[in-house]
């Protein structure tokens, strides 16, 4: 009896040209890339040739090594990038609050106008959650780029490890590797660790 073929994956169209031009542009190897996204240089091997794709919570971090935008990053990675807004508007990209927040950095859910002053990659989402004085509130933040540590006494819209995305003003925790977020209520996560975490631009109040 004839074996059974194994289909195939299509893989994804990398611009492998590009990544491969900003790594000698900013002086750093495959192997180097690896190290500083502790993965296994294998994983940038497979990412290069499109047969693993980047998830989206990697390309701030990308970004941030290859100096380049996360729209650059996005594109030579052959994933789906925002379509533009008119200007003088931000894209919705979700909302958080509750038990089951959802948002997509790339999402374009709807279009709100801007608030002044803020960068051109600023995105807004809407706070959503019965029975808490923040219900209705919308927030307008960038994707995170600076490390947590970086934005210590700021508020945030963070992702911390075992309590999904919450927003509240960061602190140092009592070890190193730890923080503790302060939100308006008063409760505190105390001595968590925060995967990312990007700074509320500005709030519109329900």
């Amino acid at each position: 009896m004839p074996r059974k073929q194994r289909t195939a994956h299509k893989p994804r169209t990398v611009d492998k040209k590009w990544f491969k031009t900003r790594l000698a542009e900013i002086g750093l190897s495959q192997r180097g890339l690896a190290r500083a996204l502790d993965v296994d240089p294998a994983i940038v091997t497979l990412i290069f040739d499109g047969r693993r794709r980047i998830q989206p919570e990697e390309v701030p971090l990308l970004a941030r090594i290859l100096n380049a935008t996360e729209m650059q990053v996005m594109r030579a990675a052959g994933m789906s990038v925002p379509v533009p807004t008119k200007a003088g508007t931000v894209r919705v990209v979700g909302h958080i609050g509750g038990t089951e927040p959802e948002f997509d950095w790339t999402a374009h859910v709807d279009e709100i106008p801007a608030p002044p002053d803020v960068p051109p990659e600023t995105v807004a989402l809407r706070f959503s959650a019965a029975h808490d004085i923040r219900d209705g509130e919308i927030i307008f933040v960038t994707p995170p780029t600076l490390q947590p540590t970086e934005l210590l006494n700021y508020r945030v819209l963070a992702s911390v490890d075992g309590n999904g995305v919450c927003v509240g003003f960061l602190r140092r925790g009592s070890k190193p590797g730890v923080m503790t977020l302060i939100d308006e209520t008063g409760q505190q996560l105390n001595n968590v660790k925060v995967l990312w975490a990007t700074q509320v631009l500005w709030v519109k109040y329900a």
